[in-house]
């Protein structure tokens, strides 16, 4: 799921708009998502908008989407997974294993590249 995020600089706050639907998502991971950001001092309008203290940086916030599993909430880490060897009888050529980076949720397994 990709996230745009418009800002509004102000004094206090920034705004910060998600562009993308937040809330195609289950209601248990929106819920979850809010609190996360209420207690970084976020406020919520209800709108896929949210006031963020101008102190909090974007790159926390993108943090936040990132280490969240869209399935069940939990928290998103790196892990490697080894790829099988892939054999080509055309070519008679052999891939070795293949060390590809995958986020997967440390809760339900969920995992994505």
């Amino acid at each position: 799921m990709q996230f745009e995020m418009n800002y509004e600089a102000g004094k206090d706050f920034t705004k910060v708009t998600f562009t993308a639907d937040l809330f195609k998502m289950k209601q248990s991971i929106i819920e979850i998502l809010r609190t996360t950001f209420e207690r970084i001092g976020a406020i919520d309008n209800k709108n896929g908008t949210f006031m963020f203290p101008v102190f909090i940086d974007s790159s926390v916030i993108k943090t936040i989407i990132r280490n969240t599993c869209f399935v069940c909430g939990g928290l998103m880490k790196d892990d490697n997974k080894l790829s099988l060897p892939f054999i080509n009888s055309n070519q008679c050529s052999v891939k070795l294993f293949k060390d590809n980076k995958v986020r997967k949720c440390v809760q339900c397994g969920h995992s994505h590249t």
